[in-house]
């Protein structure tokens, strides 16, 4: 923003919430537990993201990450859907507007999705649409021991 601009500047943006609320629910903004869920879930509250839901499959994402039975966030493609986005994904990884637009929509659209449906984390086919979602504390993500804190 221009030092002049007569646009009131909040005290951080939400961009820098997010990255203060993402440290937050690693445990590494404050060395107190207890401070780092107080203020990881009001700042995850101003940017409504469900805090404790999210930190615990942020969680089993990192211990996981690209693991096809267990990451929770970017389950990667089998090789029969692998091969049917790859010619448009190779046409496009370079081109300045596609990723634009690709990032666009993720951010948009994708995040949102993924918060209430669980888009892009492991398939659930026994459970319907909103009963997977992160503001569910007995979505399938979520196990008794976890529960219990959402």
């Amino acid at each position: 923003m221009a030092p002049n601009s007569d646009r009131p500047k909040s005290i951080i943006d939400s961009d820098e919430r997010w990255v203060l609320a993402h440290e937050c629910g690693h445990g590494a903004f404050f060395p107190f537990k207890l401070a780092n869920d107080v203020v990881g879930w009001f700042l995850h509250s101003a940017l409504f993201v469900p805090y404790h839901s999210w930190r615990i499959t942020h969680s089993k994402h990192h211990k996981a990450t690209g693991h096809l039975t267990r990451d929770m966030v970017f389950v990667p493609r089998d090789v029969n859907r692998y091969k049917l986005s790859r010619n448009l994904a190779e046409l496009t990884e370079e081109a300045p507007l596609a990723t634009l637009y690709f990032l666009f929509i993720q951010q948009l659209f994708g995040f949102p999705a993924y918060l209430v449906y669980n888009v892009t984390g492991q398939k659930y086919p026994s459970v319907s649409g909103f009963r997977r979602s992160h503001f569910v504390p007995s979505a399938p993500m979520f196990d008794a021991r976890t529960s219990g804190i959402l």
